[in-house]
C-alpha cells in the first residue's frame, strides 16, 4: 500500500469513527398526531410478549415469561402464557376468565379486578394511545432511526406507576416495549414481537366450549 493511498485510509477511518450516531430528534406534535390517528384506526393485534418482572428485594433474579397476546378494541383481550407455566386470561367485554389449556374449568373474576388490572393497562398503553395521553404527560421524546421512545410521567399524584417508558416502531405505529416503574422501585417490563393485524375470533376472549366456569372471590 502506498503512503498516499495508507494515508487517505487512516484519515477515512478516524473520521467514520468520529462520527456522531444517527441524531435523536425530539418528537414533534404533528408526529405525535400522526401516531395517535394511525393507532386509532387499527382494531385487532396480535403479537407474542415477554414480560420481566424485577423485584427492588431481588434486582438480580427477574422473573420473566413469555407468551402470545390478542387484543381487539375497545377492550377484549386474551393474554396466554406458554412459560414458565401454561395459563389463559381472557376477556370478551363482560366476563374476565382464567383458566390452564386442557383444563374442563375454568375460573371468572369480577372485570374490574386486580386480576385484569394490569392486562387492562397494558392493552390501553398498546392499543388505546389517546387514553394514555389522558392519563401520562410525556417527559422527553426522542425520534430516531431505531423508533420512538416516550418517557411519561402519570398526571395523578396517587398513581402506583411512577414513570413510563414506552418505545414504538415509527413506520408501524407500533409499540414494541413497555416499562411501568412502580412507587416501591420494582419495575414490569414488556418485550413485544411477531404483530398481526387479521380480524380475532371472537371465541378467543373466552372459556374453550364445554368447560365449566366457577365463580372466584
Amino acid at each position: 500500500m502506498s503512503k498516499t493511498v495508507f494515508f487517505l485510509w487512516s484519515a477515512m477511518t478516524l473520521f467514520l469513527a468520529s462520527r456522531p450516531a444517527y441524531p435523536a430528534d425530539t418528537l414533534s406534535k404533528q408526529d405525535l398526531k400522526d401516531l395517535q390517528t394511525k393507532m386509532s384506526q387499527r382494531q385487532d393485534l396480535a403479537l407474542s410478549f415477554e414480560q420481566v418482572r424485577v423485584s427492588n428485594l431481588r434486582p438480580n433474579k427477574p422473573s420473566v415469561s413469555k407468551g402470545h397476546a390478542l387484543f381487539q378494541k375497545p377492550a377484549k383481550f386474551r393474554w396466554e402464557t406458554i412459560t414458565p407455566k401454561p395459563d389463559v386470561v381472557a376477556f370478551d367485554g363482560v366476563n374476565l376468565v382464567n383458566f390452564k389449556p386442557g383444563d374442563m374449568t375454568a375460573t371468572r373474576y369480577k372485570a374490574d379486578g386486580d386480576r385484569a388490572k394490569e392486562i387492562r393497562e397494558v392493552i390501553d398503553f398498546v392499543m388505546d394511545f389517546d387514553s394514555l395521553l389522558k392519563r401520562y404527560k410525556i417527559v422527553s421524546s426522542t425520534k430516531s432511526a431505531s423508533g420512538i421512545v416516550l418517557k411519561m410521567s402519570p398526571s395523578v399524584k396517587d398513581s402506583a406507576i411512577t414513570s413510563l417508558d414506552i418505545s414504538l416502531d415509527a413506520k408501524e405505529a407500533l409499540v414494541t416495549g413497555v416499562k411501568m416503574t412502580f412507587q416501591n422501585k420494582n419495575t414490569t417490563e414488556f418485550r413485544f414481537s411477531a404483530p398481526t393485524f387479521t380480524q380475532a375470533d371472537r371465541q378467543m376472549f373466552g372459556a374453550p366450549g364445554g368447560v365449566k366456569i366457577i365463580d372466584g372471590l
